[in-house]
């Protein structure tokens, strides 16, 4: 039986949180496509760290990811372009 230390647990809690914040993110382009992004936002770290990558670290590369797809999303959409105008 596999128990869950606390730092697990805080993982799991993160992910989900990150999981709705993507899924949030995502529902312009349809629920089905949200969801199956929220979900890649939970599982994804978990293949990763299977695969030997700290939890921290891991938390620490979809951030960053999460942070550069936003920044360019805002980019894209004439934002940030907008607000350094002005």
């Amino acid at each position: 039986m596999v128990s869950l230390g606390l730092s697990q647990v805080q993982f799991l809690v993160a992910h989900v949180a990150i999981a709705g914040v993507v899924y949030v993110s995502v529902q312009d382009y349809g629920r089905s496509t949200a969801l199956l992004a929220a979900l890649a936002a939970v599982a994804l770290p978990f293949a990763l760290a299977f695969f030997g990558v700290g939890l921290v670290n891991t938390l620490v590369i979809e951030l960053v990811v999460l942070s550069a797809y936003f920044i360019r999303n805002q980019y894209r959409d004439g934002r940030i372009s907008h607000s350094l105008n002005h």
